[in-house]
């Protein structure tokens, strides 16, 4: 069964044991790729063919379980939406979601589903849980030789919700699901000013006294997510390269690291490794060394990194926040 995005004008009485239709609503983020469309202070993230959400709900007649699988598909794209279809996937039942007796059903959704492996997860109806990866896959490096850009793996680290409570009295056939970001990233973009061909096998986060990686729970109808593990084994996050990535002088490296959402980090420091296992680090300050706070929920772009001969280095970076849900900008400069 397809369930379309089109959105009925009649007033529909839904009938017990009736299959629910669901469209996606992405006017704040979606899932699978960073698009690089940016409007309003908002990136858009494309949907894939293929990406699988679950959505479950405790007042549906069936499937036994309360929650079943849909794939998304017929993907568009507009200005900052990126639109899809979405069918029921056959994992766990062929029809899907089926209305029940209550007058009104609460819908609660969690991309990826489970099934798409990578971050684990397990759905209690509003509440997910998580784990942010300490060592995070990177899915492909592309770009020009003097600009190179690591795509992050969403399937390991990205996790999205969406909750809904629909009236079984309603004016649309579908139910309309508004999936929101739940996890905090950060896009580094480096330049290489060594003097030599730099040749980066791994560059990590780290902090002393903020979860960045490990398990959390989040309320989808809230989005409030808290920290569920052991601190001193969750202040690291990393992006370990399969092949040393080379980066001439002058040249760029552009990557994105994902960070437990519980929690705004105000003590990061951002190390690069070498091949040769030389290691640079900065701690991430502002000019007047306070320090800079990266919420959760947001996507932090940071540029203008200059990665010198040294060990240690200050650098002067502009750093760029665009809100996945109210377009807030910020602009920081760190020395």
């Amino acid at each position: 069964m397809m369930m379309s995005l089109s959105c009925g004008c009649n007033k529909f009485s839904f009938e017990y044991g009736e299959s629910v239709g669901f469209k996606a609503s992405t006017g704040h983020a979606t899932r699978a790729d960073y698009s690089g469309a940016i409007d309003d202070n908002i990136e858009r993230i494309d949907w894939e063919d293929g990406d699988k959400i679950r959505i479950a709900s405790a007042e549906v007649s069936a499937p036994a379980s309360k929650f079943s699988d849909y794939l998304v598909t017929d993907i568009t794209t507009n200005g900052r939406y990126s639109n899809a279809k979405i069918t029921v996937s056959s994992d766990y039942d062929p029809i899907g979601l089926r209305w029940g007796n209550a007058q009104d059903h609460h819908f609660y959704a969690v991309y990826p589903s489970p099934l798409m492996g990578g971050v684990t997860k397990t759905q209690d109806f509003n509440v997910v849980t998580g784990e942010i990866l300490a060592s995070q896959p990177v899915e492909s490096i592309s770009g020009t030789a003097a600009a190179k850009v690591a795509k992050p793996s969403f399937d390991a680290s990205m996790m999205m919700v969406s909750s809904k409570t629909v009236n079984k009295n309603s004016t649309s056939r579908d139910v309309s699901l508004d999936f929101q970001p739940v996890t905090t990233a950060i896009q580094f973009t480096i330049t290489n000013k060594t003097g030599d061909e730099m040749t980066t096998c791994k560059v990590a986060l780290s902090s002393k006294t903020h979860p960045l990686s490990g398990p959390f729970s989040c309320n989808v109808a809230t989005g409030a997510s808290t920290f569920t593990g052991t601190l001193n084994d969750c202040k690291t996050v990393c992006l370990s390269f399969d092949e040393p990535v080379v980066t001439p002088v002058d040249g760029t490296l552009t990557f994105t690291m994902f960070l437990n959402p519980a929690d705004d980090p105000d003590d990061l420091t951002l190390s690069v490794y070498e091949e040769s296992n030389k290691c640079r680090f900065t701690d991430l300050k502002m000019a007047d060394n306070t320090p800079v706070v990266f919420n959760s929920g947001i996507k932090t772009l940071v540029s203008g990194i200059f990665v010198p001969a040294g060990a240690v280095w200050k650098v002067k970076q502009n750093s760029k926040l665009l809100s996945w849900t109210d377009g807030t900008v910020k602009n920081v400069d760190i020395e």
